[in-house]
């Protein structure tokens, strides 16, 4: 494990990365200034807008600029509820700068997976408590109720796929995209973002 300060950053590595959680944390090491970075980002990334009626040619991001810091989603015609939000951060190291992005669905999502693994938890124990009130051992519920239990599990990793098949297929292409339009080199993934960071 390594830990890295950069201007206000505190990034954790870890080399088991987030592959099994719908965030991607990543710091991405460029010899480009940071005013190129800026200068790039606004050739990409197109104001946020309701009707796309007469719209010149299309911009592959949509978001805001605040100063060193962005927020920007990827623009594409099908409907993806679980499409990323990246947030990220420029920062001028004097040689070079870093770029330190969070990758995550919109919080709206994360607040209704949070409920929808939680009323799977609550099924799945309101079936075990119902039975063993009764008086039902361990091995004679799972011999009886085997389906039953199975049943809020089988919830639990539909919605658990559903989730991370939408969010890693666009998160996928949003890595490659960032760490070729900044020509970094060197990329590093760190664990669950903190409160600090840009997300």
């Amino acid at each position: 494990m390594e830990v890295l300060h950069a201007r206000g950053s505190t990034l954790v590595r870890w080399e088991a990365g987030l592959r099994f959680l719908p965030f991607e944390n990543m710091l991405i090491r460029t010899d480009l200034s940071v005013e190129e970075l800026r200068r790039r980002l606004s050739e990409q990334v197109g104001e946020p807008r309701g009707l796309k009626i007469l719209a010149g040619r299309p911009q592959p991001y949509l978001g805001r600029f605040e100063k060193d810091r962005f927020c920007v989603w990827r623009d594409f015609s099908y409907r993806n509820s679980f499409k990323p939000i990246i947030r990220g951060k420029l920062m001028d190291v004097g040689s070079g700068s870093y770029v330190h992005l969070v990758i995550r669905p919109r919080i709206a999502v994360l607040i209704f997976m949070l409920v929808w693994f939680g009323g799977v938890a609550w099924a799945e124990v309101s079936i075990m408590v119902e039975a063993v009130s009764h008086g039902t051992g361990l091995v004679e519920l799972i011999a009886n109720s085997g389906p039953f239990l199975l049943i809020p599990l089988a919830f639990a990793l539909f919605g658990y796929l559903l989730m991370m098949g939408g969010f890693k297929w666009e998160a996928r292409k949003t890595v490659k995209f960032f760490s070729d339009l900044f020509e970094p080199y060197r990329v590093d993934h760190f664990g669950i973002p903190s409160p600090k960071d840009p997300a």
